[in-house]
């Protein structure tokens, strides 16, 4: 009898402590629970909805009649969403938050030159000042033949893809090859990646000492 009465205690003793524990435990998963759902959603339905655009991607990838990017459907998800909010909100992929982030920033690291494709060509529409693009030589109205040892002319290329193939270059230097209509000539010219300012305010003047515009 007397042995049994220690043992009693001691269940007596650590039953509390283990009811308290479970307690806590309760508590800080529920505050993390409740801080992750952001007091608007349980948990559950959270994981039903992603189930149900989980499911929705995955019949079209396998049953639709031509090939879709997944990437591309999720994508056009978040901007469908996102499109019955304010028009001050977007979403920006992966891919794109570089060169977001370079404008916003006021510089970038590159060439200095922008183009637009005609006749399947990139050609020069504008020129940075004080760009390795302005001090090269090169002018507005290039046709951009090769970049490196890439052909860009004629190849159905995309705008990101011909960026990426400037930067993908193993070091700064990056080897132009151009057609200039005005001259019928066609120029090779080494370029050297180098920090490009963004400038957001194209003209300035001022009506007094006090008042301008921009």
């Amino acid at each position: 009898m007397s042995d049994k009465v220690p043992k009693q205690r001691s269940r007596n003793i650590w039953t509390p402590l283990l009811l308290a524990l479970v307690l806590i435990i309760g508590l800080v998963g529920g505050f993390y629970l409740n801080k992750l759902t952001g007091n608007k959603r349980d948990f559950a339905t959270i994981l039903d909805r992603n189930d149900r655009l989980e499911e929705m991607i995955d019949i079209i990838s396998e049953k639709y009649v031509d090939s879709v990017s997944s990437d591309s459907l999720y994508n056009d998800a978040i901007n469908g969403i996102l499109s019955h909010l304010d028009p001050h909100t977007s979403y920006i992929p992966a891919k794109d938050l570089d060169a977001v982030n370079a404008a916003l920033g006021g510089n970038f690291n590159g060439l200095g030159l922008e183009y637009q494709f005609v006749n399947d060509t990139p050609m020069v529409s504008f020129i940075n000042p004080n760009s390795p693009a302005f001090f090269g030589g090169i002018e507005t109205g290039d046709m951009i033949l090769r970049v490196n040892d890439t052909t860009v002319a004629g190849v159905q290329m995309s705008k990101r893809e011909l960026v990426a193939r400037v930067r993908k270059w193993g070091s700064n230097q990056v080897n132009l090859n151009i057609f200039r209509p005005i001259e019928q000539k066609t120029l090779t010219i080494k370029l050297t990646r180098a920090d490009v300012e963004i400038s957001s305010i194209d003209a300035a003047f001022m009506l007094d000492k006090e008042s301008g515009y921009i």
